[in-house]
């Protein structure tokens, strides 16, 4: 006669390989669940180089050229692929999303919703400036805000194959892109606007600057990821909890 007892006791053996990873990010330093802002670690280049003389300037023309004496350059609606970051420690990709969803429930709400963490985050940038001045040389370039967490992995398995579990206690920061305010995230992807600094970058020599420096956002706005409303150490836990009834099942058959 099978007996749950003897299938309880197979269960609690195989309860390990259905374990969740770790389940808390505990914030340190000065900010904790608030976060701080700072610059990503990349510039782009969003205008074509241009060395504006006093000719340049007057072939210019347009709305600005002629009239200011400054040289404009060509606009367009470009696609800036960001990514967001984790520093000092690397991790893969499906980690790094697994770690910013526990972020993401445990951070100030205040902060967290006026961040994006998904995966690959595809801009759509126009660039601000729109010429110039006269005498000087070079392109502009845009740098984003991002938002991180100071912490360490708590609450882990003893899994010596697992990134979260062989790093746990060890000082992570983890940032996502900056949203201009918490109402972005309602919005589609095209329609969404980052934080950040666009700049002049003076130089003499064009490098690799083109006119058109970044792709066309619509060739490649289809490379951005969403993130599911449903944290996924929530789906984490979903998952180990069907794993662990498949077990239970086939345990009772087994004895």
């Amino acid at each position: 006669m099978k007996t749950w007892t003897s299938v309880f006791s197979i269960a609690a053996l195989l309860l390990p390989f259905a374990a969740a990873d770790c389940e808390k990010f505990e914030f340190k330093g000065d900010f904790g669940r608030d976060g701080f802002i700072t610059t990503h670690n990349q510039s782009m280049p969003v205008s074509g180089w241009m060395n504006c003389t006093a000719d340049n300037a007057l072939q210019s023309g347009g709305r600005n050229g002629a009239r200011n004496g400054t040289c404009e350059f060509h606009h367009y609606s470009m696609g800036l692929v960001v990514h967001p970051e984790i520093r000092f420690v690397n991790f893969d990709e499906e980690t790094q999303e697994h770690i910013f969803s526990l972020i993401r429930e445990s951070a100030n709400p205040s902060s967290s919703i006026a961040t994006d963490f998904n995966a690959t985050i595809v801009m759509n940038y126009t660039t601000v400036h729109t010429d110039v001045e006269l005498g000087d040389a070079g392109h502009y370039a845009f740098t984003p805000n991002i938002r991180c967490w100071d912490g360490v992995l708590a609450d882990c398995d003893d899994d010596d194959d697992d990134p979260e579990d062989v790093n746990a206690g060890k000082l992570i920061r983890a940032c996502g892109l900056v949203w201009m305010n918490d109402r972005q995230y309602q919005l589609s992807a095209g329609r969404q606007q980052y934080s950040g600094t666009e700049s002049f970058v003076k130089t003499d020599s064009p490098g690799n600057t083109e006119e058109e420096p970044q792709p066309k956002y619509d060739s490649v706005a289809d490379q951005a990821t969403a993130v599911n409303k449903d944290n996924s150490s929530a789906r984490s836990r979903a998952s180990s909890a069907t794993l662990l009834i498949a077990l239970l099942c086939a345990a009772y058959n087994f004895v």
